[in-house]
């Protein structure tokens, strides 16, 4: 899927990136389609039973954590977006954009594997003295492996921008240095962030969430008219910077209080 990605972007340029999205879209439909008619009694679900109100009622917290992520982080990049256009141009905001793309690309990875490893390691966790000593390898382990990655990224961010992008996206390599150190304290931030998940704590979720996307959002509006396009990779940095401090602060009596015996 990814070289014919590649291949129709890079013949067809934007009716190429259309296309591969729909092929992609087409290849995984077929595919859980032909793994589904294979594996038919693990897909045997009975539609005529009544709904189980209890069952709702132990994901209405997720489901709730869910839809504020939903409606916030799309509307904050689209106001942010329409701000840029506003004041500068498509052209510039079309940067921004290419620079948030180059950034979803290894963040996925990142979030990816936290998924994967971290998350089911954070659901087995009894106490708070656990969750401590799971910080304590998430920030000696984890963390200095992600420095590494982002640092190479911004060593070969040339190589990079000149092959994912062309050459109207010049801005770019001026925003990059931002951008990572913005997604270098948003990891940081997930190693709390997945706890608040899978302990359902709302409030503490809510908090973050609004937090952060209204810091950028302000931030971005207050810089955007001295700094530029670089005003506002500055305040995704700023705001994240900000979420991990408040993050630190909910979570200072298992940082401070839980020793080890």
């Amino acid at each position: 899927v990814f070289l014919l990605s590649a291949y129709l972007i890079m013949n067809k340029a934007l009716v190429g990136a259309i296309l591969s999205l729909a092929i992609s879209d087409l290849l995984l439909f077929i595919i859980t389609t032909f793994f589904i008619i294979k594996n038919k009694e693990l897909f045997h679900f009975s539609f005529v039973k009544r709904i189980d109100f209890n069952s709702i009622k132990s994901i209405n917290k997720f489901i709730i954590m869910a839809l504020l992520s939903a409606i916030l982080v799309p509307l904050t990049t689209i106001l942010i977006r329409n701000l840029i256009i506003a004041d500068y141009s498509t052209a510039i905001a079309g940067n921004w954009d290419a620079v948030n793309r180059i950034s979803g690309f290894y963040m996925m990875f990142f979030s990816s594997g936290l998924a994967l490893y971290y998350l089911p390691k954070l659901s087995e966790l009894q106490d708070e003295k656990e969750f401590k000593n799971e910080l304590i390898y998430y920030f000696k382990t984890l963390v200095p492996i992600v420095f590494g990655v982002l640092v190479l990224v911004y060593i070969f961010k040339n190589l990079i921008i000149s092959i994912a992008l062309t050459k109207e996206f010049n801005l770019v390599n001026d925003l990059m240095i931002w951008q990572l150190l913005g997604d270098f304290f948003k990891i940081m931030s997930l190693a709390f962030g997945y706890q608040i998940l899978v302990k359902t704590m709302v409030l503490k979720y809510v908090i973050i969430e609004l937090l952060f996307n209204m810091s950028y959002f302000i931030i971005s509006f207050l810089l955007l008219v001295t700094l530029s396009i670089n005003g506002v990779v500055k305040a995704y940095f700023i705001a994240n910077v900000l979420t991990f401090i408040v993050i630190l602060f909910m979570f200072r009596k298992t940082l401070i209080s839980q020793k080890d015996e």
